[in-house]
């Protein structure tokens, strides 16, 4: 997240539904995405989520910040 803060860039996003599991059991607090063409959950908002991240380029920011 604080990558994302500082170069958006370094992580692809895209837009999907997404709902948390509020009932108890093994998935409590999970997040689940509704990437269905039919019978679609059209309650859940729409959010940015992380599909993709540029982990060296990453690396490579955080040391140069620490080495600053």
């Amino acid at each position: 997240a604080i990558g994302y803060l500082i170069d958006p860039t370094l992580i692809k996003t895209r837009v999907a539904k997404v709902g948390v599991e509020t009932k108890d059991g093994l998935t409590l607090g999970m997040t689940v995405r509704d990437d269905r063409h039919h019978h679609v959950w059209e309650h859940l908002p729409e959010i940015n989520i992380g599909i993709d991240a540029d982990y060296a380029r990453f690396l490579k920011l955080i040391i140069n910040l620490v080495l600053k």
